[in-house]
């Protein structure tokens, strides 16, 4: 689903969050807001199984593990890194009472713009300077868009590619009554995956993936309360599956 130089990106651009997180390339400025950020809470409401899941030897269940894993890994670059050393002199994004943070990765530079509203909290990160691994050149580019409401029960993330119109990927989510969705979207070219990804409120659930248009590649994956066991369905097939630990 994804072009090879914008995945590995992604991956160098993770890799540097986690490796720059204590740099004294971080920065951040802002105007009477300097605390830090809150967290998206597609970073705290995902209580999937993943490790049961991934862990049972069912194709689907390591599919579903990885789709949780890779919302919350790009969630991961909303946090800035915990330092706050000189002021960034960045590009103004037009918000009022935001703080702006930064850190590097080479001549790679990623530049997180945070501000709470009335009624949200938004989100906005993005790429300036030159990238080895893609060999690309950005020009603060906007990869990642987040908006979320204050109460956490519904929020929104877009991320971009620089040689595609519109969003590559979105995650949409809600909690309603202790019930949390969410709805991945993965666009590449005329095809379209949906994962939705189901956690209910005593802790079973499921993921479901499917492509449009229709090539058959379609399944659904359950756990129950424990987390241990579940089922599984394709068009075609349906099973099974046990995490014995």
């Amino acid at each position: 689903m994804y072009r090879k130089s914008w995945t590995l990106l992604m991956v160098a651009l993770l890799t540097a969050l986690l490796a720059f997180g204590c740099s004294d390339d971080d920065n951040s400025t802002g105007g009477n807001n300097n605390t830090t950020p809150e967290i998206p809470s597609v970073m705290e409401n995902i209580n999937v199984p993943t490790e049961n899941l991934a862990g049972s030897g069912n194709i689907y269940g390591t599919q579903a593990a990885m789709y949780v894993a890779m919302a919350q890994a790009y969630s991961s670059f909303l946090t800035p890194p915990p330092t706050s050393v000189a002021k960034h002199d960045g590009p103004s994004l037009a918000l009022s009472d935001s703080v702006t943070y930064s850190w590097s990765n080479g001549q790679l530079s990623i530049i997180m713009t945070w501000q709470e509203t009335s009624t949200e909290y938004i989100w906005i990160c993005q790429l300036d300077g030159y990238d080895e691994s893609s060999e690309t050149t950005f020009d603060h580019f906007t990869f990642i868009e987040c908006h979320e409401l204050l109460n956490g029960s519904s929020g929104w993330m877009e991320l971009y590619d620089p040689d595609q119109t519109g969003a590559v990927l979105r995650w949409d989510w809600t909690e309603v009554e202790g019930v949390f969705t969410m709805t991945l979207t993965m666009v590449d070219g005329s095809d379209t995956a949906t994962i939705v990804i189901k956690v209910y409120a005593n802790g079973s659930g499921y993921v479901e993936y499917t492509v449009v248009p229709d090539n058959g590649d379609y399944w659904k994956i359950t756990w129950n309360a424990a987390g241990t066991s579940g089922e599984w369905f394709t068009d075609t097939e349906s099973g099974t599956w046990t995490y014995s630990g």
